[in-house]
């Protein structure tokens, strides 16, 4: 077999790089995708929303069946049914030996501070190359 490496399993021809085609985006893609909070005030949040996203996540009747968390109102009535999702950033190891990831909340803000073991939704995205 001309061209493959045994030792490796692949060609030794220039190869492209593979990229993810599906993916969860970082906190930082959150702002820059969806901007900042449009519905979240300080009145019903309680502080500052300044560094809350305008993305949120709904879990669906399957994933609340799954365990998945729906937001019943005690964040404020404009966040009811939204849940929480996991983002790729990372997250903290913690010296009770658990580790902690990164999610978007139920209100749009992005948080740590949750084990990873935690059962939460995912927002993935399609990267789509349109033209040439």
């Amino acid at each position: 077999m001309a061209g493959i490496s045994p030792a490796l399993g692949a060609s030794d021809h220039a190869v492209a790089r593979p990229r993810d085609l599906v993916t969860v985006l970082s906190g930082e893609e959150l702002f820059r995708y969806f901007g900042p909070s449009r519905i979240a005030t300080q009145k019903e949040l309680g502080h500052n929303p300044a560094n809350y996203t305008n993305a949120y996540f709904r879990p669906t009747g399957w994933g609340i069946a799954q365990g998945l968390k729906a937001n019943i109102g005690h964040n404020g009535a404009s966040f009811v049914g939204y849940g929480d999702a996991w983002t790729r950033s990372p997250g903290a190891d913690a010296r009770d030996g658990h580790v902690y990831g990164t999610f978007l909340g139920s209100t749009g803000s992005l948080n740590i501070g949750r084990s990873v073991a935690s059962p939460y939704g995912a927002l993935p995205v399609i990267s789509v190359k349109i033209g040439r």
